[in-house]
């Protein structure tokens, strides 16, 4: 039997990178990026299910970032997908809204800094839809 960490469900369209990074313990994510988990999984929906047309949503850096994670240390996720080469500037396909603006958005002023220490582009407007 074969792991296969970069493999999408069907349903979501996530990868488990992506249910890791939105985890309370960092060790699952560590684990994925060990076997060659991808740090840029992107959830993935089918927008129209007779031409299955991809449309993309939350990667996992951005995944780390939202409220639904909020009472776990954000830092230190936000660090381990960076540090494994996690877009810091991916923008979700027609919203441009950054992994950095949902940090703002939060409060989460670490996270903010980190990013910004890192590359993270400030000046990009935050938009709903493009």
């Amino acid at each position: 039997m074969v792991a296969k960490p970069n493999q999408h469900d069907t349903f979501k369209g996530g990868k488990s990178l992506i249910v890791a990074a939105g985890n309370a313990d960092p060790k699952y994510l560590k684990l994925l990026l060990a076997y060659e988990g991808a740090p840029n999984s992107i959830e993935n929906v089918f927008s129209d299910p007779k031409k299955r047309i991809n449309s993309g949503r939350n990667s996992a850096l951005t995944k780390a970032v939202l409220p639904s994670v909020m009472e776990k240390n954000n830092l230190e996720i936000v660090k381990l997908l960076v540090e494994a080469g996690a877009d810091i500037n991916y923008t979700k396909m027609g919203i441009v809204q950054t992994a950095l603006s949902e940090a703002l958005i939060l409060e989460q002023m670490d996270v903010v800094m980190y990013l910004l220490e890192n590359g993270a582009h400030y000046k990009v407007p935050i938009t709903l839809f493009v």
